[in-house]
């Protein structure tokens, strides 16, 4: 499980396209079905997620309907006890490959974050991975924040020796005073590496572009076949 990404990487449950050709103003979208889990894979009902297309919330067992706009967007996800999360997101004809999105508590980023101080939540913060690639090191332009910190194996802590990220680790940038938008570039990757479908619009395999919200965690994931 890569909750780090906030993702599950699991079989699509699909959708429809819908369109209104009502107004020149309209969103083009396309259905969404899922769950919304914590990292313990466990329900949570009442997180708010928000597409360009409008808000739904979380059902009792984590179910939700979304409706993803054609295209170049964002999604958040918010909710008590929740990590504000921000997330690019390209979509061309398909939902995207998870059915489920992971909601990361306040409480389990508390016990994940311990080795490195006080994490203040009103600030900026970067959680990304990279897939398929061992050793690269991510770092942010402009510069600021505090790490990159890696995630060790087991996704439950923070490991000092590391100096790279892994198969089944992450990084995370943490205590960023700037909003706005940066670009993250990694070293050592490949010419056949690439941004997933979860990322910013002006991303490229170079460089990463990430949106910086106060108050809210950004996610990135570059993926290396």
């Amino acid at each position: 499980m890569k909750w780090f990404g906030f993702l599950v990487l699991a079989a699509c449950s699909g959708g429809d396209s819908d369109s209104d050709d009502s107004g020149s103003s309209a969103i083009e979208t396309i259905g969404w079905d899922i769950d919304v889990l914590d990292a313990l894979e466990q329900p949570v009902s009442g997180a708010t997620v928000c597409t360009d297309a409008g808000c739904e919330t979380s059902s009792a067992s984590g179910a939700i309907h979304l409706e993803l706009p054609i295209g170049e967007s964002s999604l958040t996800i918010e909710g008590d006890g929740l990590v504000s999360t921000l997330m690019g997101l390209t979509i061309v004809d398909t939902p995207p490959s998870p059915d489920r999105l992971i909601a990361l508590t306040e409480a389990f980023a508390d016990l994940l974050f311990s080795d490195v101080g006080t994490v203040d939540w009103s600030k900026s913060h970067i959680v990304g991975q990279v897939i398929g690639a061992e050793g690269s090191v991510p770092s942010m332009d402009p510069a600021g924040g505090e790490g990159p910190f890696y995630i060790d194996e087991n996704q439950l802590g923070i490991d000092g020796d590391l100096t790279g990220v892994g198969p089944g680790r992450g990084y995370a940038i943490l205590n960023i005073d700037a909003t706005g938008d940066v670009e993250i570039s990694h070293t050592g990757l490949g010419s056949n590496c690439a941004n997933s479908e979860w990322s910013q619009a002006g991303s490229s395999s170079e460089r990463t572009k990430v949106e910086l919200r106060a108050g809210f965690t950004s996610t990135t994931e570059v993926v290396c076949p």
